[in-house]
């Protein structure tokens, strides 16, 4: 599968528009119905993603507008932060930023 990252309506990057005590947001992983049910996912499962490079939780939120072998996860969290998939090594030539999008990555549930 392949991981694309985003933004999240209340959060920009690493800074909280509500404070955690008061939000309802967290952390999200998008997924095909199709993919999670081959996985073993339901709506709302923590669900582990895992790349060559690390590894983070989320909630999964089935979402048929993904396409199915892409997961979809969103900036801006600390414990579930998209650069612990990322590798130091494959950085963008123009910007000097890590890769963030479009990384192999392996999804399973956290708990059966």
């Amino acid at each position: 599968m392949r991981i694309v990252s985003g933004r999240q309506l209340s959060r920009v990057n690493s800074t909280d528009y509500v404070p955690p005590s008061k939000t309802r947001d967290r952390p999200a992983i998008h997924i095909n119905p199709f993919d999670a049910e081959d996985a073993g996912i339901r709506d709302g499962q923590d669900v582990l993603v895992r790349s060559a490079h690390g590894q983070l939780i989320g909630s999964a939120i089935l979402d048929s507008a993904i396409s199915r072998g892409t997961v979809g996860t969103h900036h801006g969290w600390a414990q579930s932060n998209a650069a612990s998939l990322c590798s130091s090594e494959q950085v963008d030539v123009l910007t000097g930023q890590p890769a963030m999008t479009a990384l192999d990555v392996q999804i399973m549930p956290t708990t059966p």
